[in-house]
């Protein structure tokens, strides 16, 4: 699911229990960050919050030279 964060610290809240005047502040949701959030029937599990990796690495998809 595609989200703003607003929405995603909103859910964030959920996941983890916590009223969302504790989540607000210490969540903090770059943009283009990815989470990870599993559901199984009555748990959740949280793999990645506000992950930005991916936008740091290098693309090593570039040809040519410039």
């Amino acid at each position: 699911m595609v989200t703003h964060g607003a929405l995603l610290i909103i859910l964030m809240s959920f996941f983890t229990q916590k009223k969302l005047s504790e989540v607000w502040n210490p969540f903090a949701i770059n943009n283009g960050s990815r989470t990870i959030v599993e559901i199984n029937n009555n748990s959740s599990r949280i793999h990645l919050y506000g992950d930005v990796t991916h936008l740091k690495t290098e693309s090593t998809n570039v040809v040519g030279h410039w």
